[in-house]
């Protein structure tokens, strides 16, 4: 939408001493927006009660009583979202016509300036009822972009503008600066129930976290669109352990316990996501993993190094318990292999039927795909700059 145009320059004249084939050509100030937002709201109430009266006619008695059958409830929801934009530049014309431009032309128009956009998004929840009083939640995030602007159109129009017909031929944004995450991370994308604990046993005092704990799912809020990615466990999360005795590396992923002489010892890993510039929300995203050991002579322990896949259970019986083999842990990219005794890969391994009288530690081996799908994205560099910008992207299939 036009908001503003100042005329710079405008030139009128013919090509031919007739005055048959005219032309304009006009050079002009302009500043116009884009927004697109959407507001909306809902709001639930639910309440049910009985009145009862009772009349005593020969005690010329009258009582009453409420009895609540609904519980006072309701739900207030609020949100906006959307962008926001606005242009500044110069923009060229130059139309031809038959005696007048003002009956019909047809031309072409460039338009060359600077942007700046917003996209964002707010959310507010209220929540009451009577038992358990009011609770209420937001969230929200923005995404600011600042840059220049190009777009080249083929302008035609009859009757002063009354019809027109201006395809877009050529456009393009070339970013210079931003604030804020494209990528808004939403919560943990392995669900908390999946894994709620970690168990180690007598020696075995180590384990490797898998990489999917630290799998986000997020929302683009340039497109919309949602998608899942690994974050980096040593800057994208800040990780406390309750207990001293544990500790853990995010380089190499491994978790370690160190005894103090106790035969027992429990602590909460607690995982919280780092928020980035420009987002709020009132509710930490965060997941909490209960840790154990114990030096008991109880049983013995099979432990599952996934290697980057996804978790896979200890098992932890006495000896001679039947057990049974667990689901194969998963690895985008990657085909599972089996598991192995040792590190090198060169130990087949078999889960028994039965619980072994020793502890055992397996890894698993994972197979490169063929068919896995990957996009490449082409950057071209900005002239009178050092910033790049994406010029196309190619989705492609080939080998992990």
């Amino acid at each position: 939408v036009e908001l503003f145009s100042q005329e710079i320059f405008k030139q009128e004249g013919s090509v031919d001493p007739f005055h048959i084939l005219v032309y304009e050509i006009e050079l002009k100030f302009v500043v116009s927006a884009n927004m697109n937002i959407s507001i909306g709201c809902d709001f639930y109430y639910e309440n049910a009660k009985r009145y009862n009266y009772s009349i005593g006619v020969f005690k010329k008695t009258c009582t009453t009583e409420t009895i609540d059958l609904v519980e006072e409830h309701y739900e207030f929801t609020f949100y906006v979202m959307g962008t926001m934009g606005l242009r500044a530049g110069i923009k060229f014309e130059i139309a031809v016509g038959v005696f007048s431009t003002d009956l019909a032309s047809l031309g072409i128009s460039a338009e060359v300036g600077a942007y700046v956009r917003v996209w964002g998004y707010f959310y507010y929840e209220l929540s009451y009822t009577a038992s358990r009083g009011r609770t209420s939640k937001s969230s929200g995030a923005l995404y600011f972009e600042l840059g220049i602007y190009l777009e080249i159109a083929f302008e035609t129009q009859a009757f002063k503008g009354t019809f027109s017909y201006n395809p877009t031929l050529y456009e393009n944004e070339w970013p210079l600066w931003s604030a804020g995450a494209r990528e808004n991370v939403q919560a943990f994308a392995e669900m908390e129930e999946e894994m709620t604990e970690i168990s180690l046993k007598k020696h075995i005092q180590t384990f490797e976290v898998p990489d999917t704990l630290f799998n986000m799912s997020y929302l683009d809020l340039k497109t919309g669109e949602t998608g899942e990615g690994f974050y980096d466990d040593a800057t994208a999360f800040k990780i406390e352990i309750t207990n001293e005795a544990f500790s853990y590396d995010p380089k190499t992923n491994l978790l370690k316990l160190t005894p103090d002489g106790d035969q027992s010892e429990t602590a909460d890993l607690v995982i919280t996501w780092i928020q980035a510039p420009l987002v709020f929300t009132s509710e930490p995203i965060q997941r909490t993993i209960q840790l154990n050991w114990d030096n008991y002579n109880d049983g013995y322990a099979i432990v599952f190094h996934s290697r980057g896949g996804s978790t896979v259970p200890m098992i932890l019986k006495p000896f001679k318990t039947k057990i049974s083999a667990p689901a194969d842990p998963v690895y985008p990219g990657y085909d599972f292999g089996g598991w192995y005794r040792d590190e090198a890969l060169t130990q087949p391994y078999q889960v028994p039927e039965t619980m072994p009288n020793e502890d055992v530690q397996v890894y698993a081996k994972w197979i490169p795909r063929t068919d896995t799908a990957y996009r490449v994205d082409h950057y071209q560099q900005n002239l009178g700059n050092s910033l790049y910008t994406l010029v196309d992207s190619v989705s492609l299939v080939g080998t992990t």
